[in-house]
């Protein structure tokens, strides 16, 4: 399994933060370093960008849990 590197990660939250301008880079960047060990880049990719399409998802911490989103 390879895991997101730190460059991948900040392009990412860079993406998300444009699709989701009401979340914060550092933030995003933070659930994307607790979620790194959930999966590979690419399901990790798939994963914060599914909860980020989900108006009802308030903050970016949601991607490192558990959910819909690592279906």
């Amino acid at each position: 399994m390879t895991s997101i590197d730190r460059d991948q990660a900040q392009a990412l939250a860079a993406l998300i933060a444009t699709l989701r301008p009401d979340w914060q880079p550092p933030g995003i960047l933070k659930a994307l370093s607790d979620a790194r060990t959930r999966g590979t880049a690419w399901d990790l990719a798939h994963a914060a960008l599914y909860a980020a399409q989900d108006p009802s998802v308030r903050t970016p911490a949601v991607i490192a849990l558990p959910g819909d989103h690592w279906r």
